[in-house]
């Protein structure tokens, strides 16, 4: 991917290059954000998993900064920022989200946000895709939800 991206960097004029490179880094991460969020019944993760994906991010973040000669720091940080707080997410514990998860349904009513900084929207689609009984339980009781593969 490097080779076509740096083929693609030499063609496209230089004021439309940083562009045209924000919009793939915008689709990669949205592409992954789909993969962590939207990845179908049999996509599960652990807590542990978060810092992997963190890890796979920071590769995505070195990849279109690219030694400096690709897109500017800030302009890459500002655009995987949106990212890492839903692998951050990932991180906690199911009993941190599902308390979340029944907090942010009525902070939302009030305009605010849970203690994660998450909606439950958010939140319900990482307990979706949570590996472990606690969470299919859960769902199962309060969303009728059919139990995950866990």
């Amino acid at each position: 991917m490097l080779q076509e991206l740096n083929q693609l960097c030499h063609i496209i004029v230089e004021p439309l290059r940083d562009r045209v490179v924000t919009s793939l880094l915008q689709a990669s991460l949205d592409g992954l954000l789909r993969v962590i969020l939207n990845g179908g019944p049999l996509r599960v993760f652990y807590p542990g998993d978060a810092k992997l994906l963190e890890e796979d991010l920071e590769i995505l973040k070195e990849f279109f900064i690219s030694g400096g000669d690709g897109l500017p720091r800030g302009v890459v940080e500002n655009q995987v920022a949106r990212i890492r707080h839903v692998v951050k997410l990932h991180s906690y514990e199911t009993r941190e989200l599902i308390e979340d998860l029944k907090s942010a349904s009525s902070m939302e009513m009030q305009g605010g946000r849970s203690k994660l900084g998450a909606d439950s929207n958010m939140l319900l689609r990482i307990l979706c895709h949570r590996s472990d009984s606690e969470a299919s339980q859960f769902l199962k009781k309060q969303y009728k939800l059919p139990k995950s593969s866990a």
